[in-house]
């Protein structure tokens, strides 16, 4: 549970720092079920938490979240001024995640920001998705009005159309039948 600053000998710079790296590796140990440096020799340990960077808490098990995988190897940075500032800090982030607001460490995608926001506010994405429904409705019947529409409007031009060809041969007929009887 050592920091790398701490390994090296480095006591006096090993401040909040090393707190929050002791929290990164139990954190670690809750994600996996495992320590990311232990080993049996522990001249090896130390050489992995000083060189190594340990594998991704998803590799390990993928049912980890992407945001609490980034907050903990966050906070098992190498270099001090890279992990979260203090154990608040790292907190506050694991508070936000329980949240499901955006935590520092991690830059979720637009889907998993939507996914986020749409389990906060579940009244308001009903209402969302409810008049989102019901305006394509209302849109998909009023295309379908107008296409209705537009055909009996077509078919009237037609049997006008129909009508006045009938008319005007009906008025040829006539024009050819008085001439014949004068």
């Amino acid at each position: 549970y050592m920091a790398p600053e701490q390994v090296r000998g480095e006591a006096r710079e090993a401040g909040r720092g090393a707190d929050v790296f002791a929290l990164g590796v139990l954190l670690y140990e809750v994600l996996t079920g495992r320590n990311p440096f232990a080993s049996d020799d522990g001249a090896r340990s130390m050489e992995g938490v000083l060189h190594h960077q340990p594998e991704p808490p998803r590799r390990l098990n993928p049912r980890v979240p992407r945001p609490l995988a980034a907050v903990c190897m966050k906070a098992l940075e190498k270099d001090p001024f890279r992990r979260y500032a203090d154990a608040c800090d790292l907190a506050e982030d694991i508070r936000r995640y329980r949240e499901l607001l955006p935590v520092s460490a991690y830059r979720p995608r637009l889907t998993e920001r939507s996914s986020a926001w749409l389990r906060r506010h579940p009244v308001t994405a009903g209402v969302l998705v409810t008049v989102t429904v019901m305006v394509t409705l209302a849109a998909a019947w009023g295309a379908v009005q107008r296409s209705v529409e537009r055909a009996m409007v077509a078919r009237a031009y037609e049997r006008m159309d129909r009508s006045r060809a009938e008319a005007s041969r009906l008025e040829l007929e006539l024009a050819e039948a008085e001439w014949r009887l004068a």
